[in-house]
């Protein structure tokens, strides 16, 4: 059994403290889900109200009353996740009985779709996150972990590995109380601790003989397990949403012209606003006086400055800033628009073979396991994993076209085409694909053609 106490007590320790806020931080900022200025329940405003703080104590009661955020985070990190913006086929090879596949489906989880693109696009905000797979009531769950509640066991040979899992679980009990377990997993047990190191269940056997984790990375581990988090993203939305906030602080304050009273008699206040009217009481040998002051605060070029720092942000990730009239563009323009992006996905789809292949031989392991009588027959060598592929549908009738014309000069075959639509296919599905649809078009045309001319359907009159 590995010996994990100095690790448990280093992960309660500050040195964690840093990742663990980045990565909520970067959660609560990805989940801020208002954009607008009624911002109630919204995780980003506790950071934001610290920020104003700081930046404009003696405006803080003043400026907090007009919050408001813009969530960039988000749409940059959904963008940026490309890999299963089509989804995924998982289709076990040469099984002409259904049955493997069946059994596939049935242990795969029912939202493993979901699952994996949610996986892509925390992996993209936090760099580094696990997928447990986890048997349950009979069945299969991908449950994702993210780095704000785990820590591990380094591996003294490869630093990029883990021989231990610790992973932090909040109860919430009431407004005020909190309790925090601590769920330990090595190669040959698990329990569970509190915060104080007492056993809240004690140790048992892992009946799987391994960790149930797949560690997902943006990028390949060289010296370290975790890969480290883009805090420049968050400084980003920090100015966005600074910058919103002045914005409405100024249209609410600046609305109105300042008043500049001389010589006013101080016993009474001034009624300032829309409708107001300034009465001046005459003094005895003092001439009263006042004018009207003009707002210092240029609106207009704060937001284009917001709109420019806003468009850097996106430029700096590959990416083309969101236009704000949108008009038709060519699907090559698109092409060379998000020539970045696509040539990341490539990168990404590389890693995401790997891990969907090693979730996969988990998944396999994990429910031959707890279900002997309905083992899976394959293996994840057996399984054929089909990345759905981006189209840019607006160049499509010309790509057709060009399709065409490669069969009638017997450049292509249709199984030629199916692949250059789907590389994923291999030869022989792209042949039984190819054979199934010319099948299915000849029984429609041998139906309602007649002589050349079509022939109605059934129930259409002519």
């Amino acid at each position: 059994m590995v010996d994990i106490s100095e690790t448990l007590k280093e992960a309660k320790k500050l040195n964690e403290k840093d990742r663990r806020e980045v990565s909520q931080k970067l959660l609560d900022y990805y989940h801020g889900y208002f954009t607008g200025t009624e911002i109630s329940n919204n995780a980003t405003i506790p950071y934001l109200q610290n920020l104003i703080a700081k930046r404009f104590p003696k405006n803080y009661k003043a400026m907090s009353k007009h919050i408001a955020v813009l969530n960039i985070i988000k749409p940059l990190t959904n963008e940026r996740s490309m890999v299963f913006k089509k989804g995924v086929s998982l289709h076990v090879r040469n099984d002409d009985s259904g049955i493997k596949n069946d059994r596939l489906k049935q242990i795969l989880p029912a939202d493993h779709q979901m699952v994996l693109k949610t996986a892509d696009r925390l992996k993209t905000l936090l760099k580094t996150i696990l997928i447990r797979v986890n048997y349950r009531n009979g069945k299969i769950y991908w449950e994702i972990i993210t780095p704000n509640v785990f820590n591990v066991r380094q591996n003294k040979l490869d630093p990029t590995e883990a021989d231990a899992y610790i992973i932090m679980q909040r109860f919430v009990n009431t407004e005020d109380e909190t309790t925090i377990h601590y769920k330990i997993w090595t190669k040959d047990k698990f329990w569970i601790e509190d915060e104080h190191g007492n056993y809240v269940e004690a140790p048992k056997d892992n009946p799987y003989g391994e960790l149930p984790f797949v560690v997902v990375r943006d990028e390949l581990a060289i010296d370290q397990f975790f890969i480290d988090i883009e805090e420049d993203l968050i400084n980003a939305q920090d100015i966005v949403n600074l910058t919103k906030t002045m914005i409405e602080y100024g249209k609410a304050y600046h609305a109105f012209p300042t008043v500049k009273v001389t010589n006013w008699n101080k016993k009474k206040e001034i009624p300032v606003g829309a409708e107001k009217v300034v009465t001046l009481n005459r003094l005895k040998d003092v001439e009263e006086d006042y004018e009207i002051l003009p707002s210092q605060l240029d609106i207009k070029q704060l937001r284009d400055e917001l709109n420019e720092h806003i468009k850097e942000v996106f430029r700096s990730y590959g990416m083309t800033p969101p236009r704000e009239t949108k008009q038709p563009t060519s699907g090559i323009a698109l092409k060379l628009e998000n020539y970045k992006l696509l040539e990341r996905r490539e990168d990404q789809l590389e890693l995401w073979r790997s891990y969907l292949k090693e979730l996969l031989r988990l998944t396999i392991k994990v429910w031959n396991t707890h279900e002997p009588l309905k083992k899976a027959k394959f293996t994840e060598d057996d399984i054929m994993i089909d990345f759905g592929e981006i189209h840019f549908p607006t160049s499509r009738g010309e790509t057709l076209n060009n399709y065409q014309k490669e069969i009638d000069l017997g450049i292509s075959s249709i199984a030629d085409i199916l692949q250059k639509e789907n590389p994923d296919l291999s030869d022989e599905r792209a042949l039984e694909l190819a054979k199934q649809n010319l099948k299915l078009n000849q029984s429609i045309k041998s139906e309602y053609l007649i002589g050349g001319i079509m022939n109605p359907a059934p129930g259409v009159e002519e």
